[in-house]
């Protein structure tokens, strides 16, 4: 990023262009008039991968916590002698989820 010219060197319209739709600060102005905005795509960029981070982070534990039901359903099913209603039932999950679970076991 720091290499590439096109980032480097940009006008004062490009600069605010870049601005309003990212909303980030402009650098101040380089000698020779115009915007050095490597550093702001950049932090762009960083930002980005905080998100997607965050964001893959969530999913995943979303998928864990319904592994960990099914495994926990299974369980008591095979444990009790019961059916997969009777383990949603026990576990208190609502039966507005039923279907969701009944679908994966």
């Amino acid at each position: 990023m720091q290499t590439n010219e096109a980032f480097q060197h940009v006008s004062r319209e490009t600069a605010e262009l870049m601005r309003d739709f990212a909303s980030f600060r402009l650098p101040r102005r380089n000698k020779e008039g115009d915007y050095n905005m490597c550093k702001a795509v950049q932090e762009i960029e960083r930002k980005g991968v905080v998100k997607g981070i965050s964001i893959g982070e969530a999913r995943g534990e979303a998928r864990g916590e319904v592994k960990g039901r099914i495994k926990d359903i299974k369980m008591i099913m095979q444990y009790f002698n019961l059916t997969a209603e009777q383990a949603l039932e026990a576990l208190g999950v609502p039966k507005s989820e039923f279907d969701k679970y009944l679908s994966m076991i």
